[in-house]
């Protein structure tokens, strides 16, 4: 057994040893930990190639006898690799938790309503930045709250001897002078805290009061879910105690600490990046998280939930400082995620494509991992039609007339509505179709697939809306096949709510560039939301 980091010195050492070992014949086991974060090819999007991408497909190559198992939480960026990379999955296995196990299900459960574990940030939080006057001490109010929060849970647990030493975790920014400043701020306050527990008479009135009663704010916010909290004389008098066995912490490179030391009873950790990913930090029972930015990622994103995990026995003290937007991204991420877990369940090993599927203005991953030319995007409220559709006789005639029959009830004038059916019943129709593979956005599996995928949305209950037309006289280009096929009166009749399916049957006469045999041509219409969906097309077609 070798255990490796993935940096590009350890590689290097652990590719020289294999080549010298002559260990090609044997049979090996190669788990990659993290899978999705330094393995993939981070000049995919430029055509080059990075160094640790580099150096892993060689060590992989040493071996022709060997599985390479990937392992990650988040795996949007090896799902969207292109067929022949290295990387690409060929099966899938799903973990699924334990039942122990706290994850966005429970915190993120619903964002329209209040949320009994998380605490609601202003957006002003957000702009936590180092001031020019260092005489300036601006604490955020949410701090502060959640400060007193994780004071009164920790002091609560060890009341009840369930456990000595409990974390909170501060992640606002990758930048390390942010780090620094919060760490004063924290600092600060925690001195604050305790004069304010010892009557100390540098702490003015007002300071007092505010914090007398974010204390007490705190303790009914606890036990709500608490129910057997200790009363708050005790916890005050315990903490009083205690206080002075804090510490503070800051997790960035400039720390050659690779994780938390967890010297005291109440530890805070600071940090950014190297608390994105892989970190377990132990006994967290509060967050801090108000980091920000102009284009989320939803692996990324997920990565930095480090209150998930078997935390259980803490839920009930567990608490997420975060802004109304943040805690409606996570929303949405867990929602993908379970989604596209259902998906994997039940269609993956048949269909062998996967939608990505996002909300808003998430995105999968980061773009220089994946190839341009190769992923393709679908969102809600946009028609896709098939351009380059098979027209020669002799291999549509027996399809025409099976959807001839199967459309004769529902072909509709212009005046007409658009008729409801169920999307088993489109996916019927579309199966019927063949597409000539092409690099436009239609394709018969893709877009089978996604129906298939929102049928399992109960807010489509299996609805779908279908709209017939016959006899169109559209032409042929050599170069571009079908131009336009959907009519401005037609485009009003789709159902915003629902799938909605145009068909059209073309005359495909000769003087139009076909071969005198009618044929029918897609347009799918997606449902109006704010979702996208991701697809790489190199392993669907040939061109």
């Amino acid at each position: 057994m070798i255990v490796s980091t993935k940096n590009q010195e350890q590689l290097l050492k652990l590719d020289k040893l294999l080549e010298e070992s002559n260990v090609k014949s044997e049979k090996t086991f190669i788990f990659d930990d993290e899978a999705d974060q330094a393995s993939p090819n981070t000049k995919t999007s430029k055509g080059g190639q990075s160094t640790i991408n580099n150096l892993l497909e060689t060590i992989i190559g040493r071996f022709i006898r060997r599985a390479y198992i990937q392992v990650t939480a988040t795996p949007q960026v090896l799902l969207l690799q292109d067929i022949n990379s290295t990387f690409k999955p060929k099966f899938i296995v799903i973990t699924e938790p334990g039942p122990d196990y706290v994850g966005g299900d429970i915190l993120f459960a619903n964002p329209f309503e209040e949320n009994m574990y998380l605490r609601i940030l202003t957006e002003e939080e957000l702009n936590i930045t180092v001031p020019d006057d260092k005489n300036i001490i601006l604490i955020p109010e949410g701090m502060k709250k959640a400060i007193c929060t994780f004071l009164i849970s920790a002091i609560a647990k060890k009341i009840h001897k369930e456990g000595n030493k409990f974390s909170f975790m501060c992640h606002i920014s990758v930048s390390k002078n942010d780090h620094e400043y919060i760490k004063f701020l924290l600092g600060n306050y925690i001195g604050k805290v305790s004069m304010f527990l010892n009557n100390n008479s540098n702490l003015t009135e007002s300071e007092k009061i505010e914090i007398g009663n974010l204390m007490i704010e705190s303790y009914k916010n606890i036990k709500i879910t608490f129910v057997t909290i200790p009363e708050l004389d005790l916890i005050l008098k315990k903490m009083k105690l205690f206080i002075s066995n804090n510490n503070i912490e800051v997790i960035n490179s400039d720390n050659e600490a690779s994780e938390p030391s967890y010297g005291a009873i109440f530890n805070f950790i600071i940090g950014g990046s190297k608390l994105s990913r892989g970190v377990t930090i132990k006994k967290l029972i509060t967050t801090y998280y108000s980091r920000q930015t102009s284009t989320p990622k939803s692996d990324t994103m997920k990565q930095h939930a480090r209150m998930y995990g078997y935390r259980s026995s803490d839920l009930e003290v567990t608490r997420v400082f975060i802004t109304r937007e943040l805690a409606d991204r996570f929303f949405l991420i867990n929602e993908s995620e379970n989604e596209l877990r259902d998906f994997i369940i039940e269609h993956a090993q048949q269909e062998g494509i996967i939608p990505i599927n996002v909300y808003g203005e998430l995105k999968p991953t980061r773009a220089n991992v994946l190839n341009p030319d190769e992923v393709i995007t679908y969102k809600s409220g946009k028609e896709y039609f098939s351009n380059m559709i098979q027209y020669k006789k002799e291999d549509i005639e027996d399809t025409t007339n099976v959807l001839n029959k199967m459309m004769l009830p529902y072909v509709g004038t212009v005046s007409e509505p658009a008729k409801e059916i169920t999307i088993d019943f489109a996916i019927k129709i579309l199966e019927q179709i063949t597409s000539i593979p092409s690099r436009s956005f239609w394709n018969d599996k893709r877009i089978i697939t996604i129906l298939k995928f929102l049928k399992s949305k109960l807010e489509y209950n299996n609805k779908a809306y279908l709209v017939v037309r016959t006899d169109r006289r559209i032409g042929n280009s050599e170069t571009r096949g079908i131009s336009a096929v959907l009519s401005a009166s037609d485009h009003d009749l789709a159902v915003g709510s629902s799938p909605t399916l145009f068909l059209y049957r073309l005359t495909g006469t000769k003087n139009k560039g076909w071969d005198d045999q009618s044929f029918w041509v897609p347009v799918f219409r997606f449902p109006d939301g704010n979702k996208a969906y991701f697809f790489n097309i190199s392993e669907e077609i040939e061109i």
